[in-house]
């Protein structure tokens, strides 16, 4: 599965994508987000703070708005091979 993360805000507002393919399963694919997803009572977006949003690839659908800081350890290279490929997204 293709999985896409995109990173936005931050001092610049430059939003950054990274797509990588991974070999998640649906049900880890629905662990993962269960236990990333942002609660929707998690407050105010901090001025100048970066956010994250988690999907299949080109799935809108599937688009998820997660905590980076719930990312379970389980996850980490798959998460790293993600940061490490953020780069500016292309306008369309």
């Amino acid at each position: 599965m293709k999985i896409k993360l995109i990173q936005s805000g931050g001092i610049a507002g430059t939003k950054l994508t990274a797509n990588v393919t991974s070999k998640l399963t649906d049900a880890e694919w629905e662990s993962l987000i269960a236990s990333t997803k942002k609660s929707s009572d998690a407050g105010r977006k901090a001025k100048d703070a970066f956010h994250y949003t988690l999907q299949k690839e080109d799935d809108d659908a599937t688009k998820t708005v997660i905590d980076i800081q719930a990312i379970p350890e389980s996850h980490n290279e798959l998460f790293e091979k993600l940061f490490n490929n953020l780069k500016p997204e292309k306008k369309k």
